[in-house]
């Protein structure tokens, strides 16, 4: 059995995000690779397939753009950028829950046994100040931190008090009421919820039905 291109279309590089470009990159890639390997799919053009394969490899990931960011903020506010900042930034970005200082710190120990949770809490406290990171004020909760700093707002679990991001635009957008005037400038938005996530009502279920299942 053979297959055949005669054709590739041309990547629609413009019209679409980085993020699906990718996809669709990395998609494209692996089918190739997959049947390639069996000989069951030839290919006329194979400077297209090497052409895709080297962009894939070199278009910057989000994780690069934003220690790009970092780079040009700290220069712009004449902060010097230590390895223990890069380290704390990278470890920020990377970890895709709202992490406290804590946390970082813990993870960090395991290659820098020698950094002081307090380098975290006021490296953390200067990214907040110049807008790299966020500082969550959550009511009744310790200081969290945001790496996302996209227009969103948060759901918290009571029980687990696992933070999750909630994108609203129809809220942000939406008309504030009249006696806010009153009270002086609204600068920001922020919609906090709170209730039990679904692991734990999952959780909760499971011990349930465990429990009912139990011999009397």
């Amino acid at each position: 059995m053979q297959i055949e291109f005669y054709h590739v279309a041309p990547i629609p590089c413009i019209s679409i995000s980085i993020s699906i470009y990718l996809l669709k990159l990395k998609i494209i890639i692996i089918y190739i690779d997959k049947y390639s390997r069996n000989k069951l799919f030839l290919f006329k053009n194979k400077s297209y397939i090497n052409f895709l394969k080297h962009l894939a490899m070199n278009t910057p990931t989000a994780h690069t753009r934003q220690l790009e960011q970092l780079k040009r903020i700290c220069d712009r506010a004449g902060i010097k950028l230590t390895q223990q900042r890069l380290e704390i930034f990278r470890e920020m970005v990377s970890d895709r829950d709202h992490p406290s200082a804590e946390r970082i710190h813990k993870k960090l120990q395991q290659k820098m046994p020698t950094i002081a949770l307090d380098t975290v809490y006021r490296t953390l406290a200067t990214f907040d100040e110049l807008g790299i990171v966020k500082k969550l004020h959550l009511m009744g909760e310790r200081a969290l931190f945001d790496a996302n700093l996209k227009q969103h707002h948060h759901f918290i679990c009571t029980r687990c008090k696992a933070v999750q991001d909630i994108y609203w635009p129809e809220f942000d957008a939406s008309i504030l009421p009249e006696q806010t005037s009153a009270m002086g400038k609204i600068q920001s938005r922020h919609l906090e919820l709170r209730g039990i996530c679904q692991y734990c009502m999952k959780k909760e279920e499971l011990q349930n039905t465990a429990t009912s299942n139990k011999p009397a």
